[in-house]
């Protein structure tokens, strides 16, 4: 998913400079080891990389996600993104609008009037 986001943003025009990076991990896993994951999984700068924020550790909760192999969870931030914020929420709109008059996409159902839809 992380892949995916990254390359839907370079889609989009937003350059590797704008983007900021966070590792969330608990604290009694290997923070420096998750970092270095996810600077080679991103291609990022570590200077792009923020602080770590740790979790404090329940020793009541018993997690699944603990030991070798365990990255924690990246958080991407586009820096100056209210622009893009708005395109998004613009091609969103265009596809959940209603089909009026227009042959509906492939797999989608035409927007029906109520009247045709012999709702009570």
């Amino acid at each position: 998913m992380i892949l995916l986001f990254l390359r839907f943003l370079a889609t989009v025009g937003v350059t590797r400079e704008r983007l900021v990076f966070r590792v969330y991990i608990h604290e009694n896993a290997d923070t420096d080891a998750a970092q270095r994951f996810w600077l080679r999984t991103t291609g990022a700068e570590r200077e792009q990389f923020r602080p770590a924020t740790l979790k404090r550790h329940n020793p009541k909760t018993v997690r699944k996600n603990s030991g070798e192999g365990y990255y924690g969870c990246l958080r991407i931030d586009v820096l100056g993104s209210g622009d893009l914020y708005r395109s998004i929420e613009g091609w969103t709109a265009a596809v959940t609008a209603p089909h009026r008059g227009r042959p509906a996409l492939p797999g989608t159902f035409p927007q029906l009037p109520e009247k045709d839809l012999n709702l009570r």
